[in-house]
């Protein structure tokens, strides 16, 4: 069985993959501080309880990165003839399954506990001989994880763009909707201090809304990419020209007489058929290589286009 050519980033793209890929490694280990600073502070806040939850799924992204990173250059073999590129997919679906999922149980459990009237109990800690209450401990936790969340979330949204990569920029948009759920648990606990029992379920509540909404958005994203949808921007989904560019392009050389493609997603590359109206048939093969040339010239993401003659392009 014949397989598709290995696909090679440009030497430029190559150096930011490279920065990329050291950045979700920091990001990784300090998502995973994050988790005991939580827990040893967790007492039976819901809303912390939460945040914790947030914070281990907060290594999904991360990870998948990371492996994946490893999988999709791999070359194409007989048995994956297309090669590894959907590999992303899968721990893109992953992460998307479990945000859902948690998010309705952390749902269920705080509006149980509001409906119920439960009124939580935080406790207090020894520390240096004196009686203190766990909330105050809650507070440096929540501010260390939120700063590094936002930093990291801002460091990574031009590498997104930059490689055009999903999984980077739904781990940015996750590290956003994590210092956001950092500050809504500040928030629940000062409502506590001040004798609100049901600010904790409160807060748990909408910090279970903003990761459903996560788990959601991005499992219509990885549904839609498995469903072959056209090539959208990584930070949004929405459309870009890709397509355009190229009929553009195609229609200006000198043997075409009219021209029309059909791309889909797959990982970093976009692949599919470019439709030709053809003024003459002789030298396919060449042309098909100038084709797989000017398309890789347009933009790096193409790769190992279909060159189809066609009669006339249908409407």
């Amino acid at each position: 069985m014949r397989t598709a050519p290995p696909f090679e980033l440009p030497p430029d793209v190559r150096q930011t993959f490279r920065r990329a890929t050291r950045l979700e490694w920091w990001s990784l280990l300090f998502m995973c501080s994050c988790v005991p600073v939580v827990y040893l502070t967790l007492g039976q806040s819901q809303a912390m309880r939460a945040v914790l939850i947030q914070d281990v799924l907060g290594i999904i992204p991360s990870a998948a990165f990371l492996i994946t990173a490893r999988i999709r250059w791999r070359k194409p073999t007989q048995r994956f003839p297309y090669g590894y590129q959907r590999s992303v997919a899968i721990g893109f679906l992953t992460s998307a399954v479990s945000l859902v999922g948690l998010g309705a149980l952390i749902l269920f459990e705080a509006l149980r506990t509001l409906a119920m009237r439960e009124h939580p109990t935080v406790g207090v800690v020894e520390l240096f001989g004196r009686q203190l209450w766990l909330g105050w401990l809650m507070f440096p936790a929540l501010i260390y994880c939120l700063i590094g969340e936002y930093t990291f979330g801002q460091l990574k949204q031009p590498y997104a763009l930059a490689l055009h990569d999903k999984t980077l920029a739904s781990d940015a948009r996750m590290n956003r909707a994590d210092w956001m759920t950092g500050v809504a648990a500040i928030l629940g606990i000062i409502g506590l201090a001040a004798g609100w029992w049901w600010a904790d379920a409160l807060t748990a509540a909408i910090i279970a809304v903003e990761v459903l909404h996560d788990g959601w958005a991005n499992l219509e994203q990885v549904i839609a990419d498995l469903l072959d949808e056209v090539p959208t921007k990584a930070h949004e989904h929405e459309c870009a020209d890709w397509a355009e560019k190229l009929v553009a392009r195609v229609r200006q050389l000198d043997w075409v007489r009219d021209a029309d493609v059909r791309l889909r997603e797959e990982g970093h590359i976009f692949t599919g058929e470019v439709y030709v109206v053809p003024r003459t048939t002789e030298e396919l093969p060449r042309r098909n290589a100038e084709l797989q040339r000017l398309a890789r010239e347009l933009d790096w993401r193409f790769h190992d286009l279909a060159l189809v003659a066609v009669e006339r392009l249908s409407s």
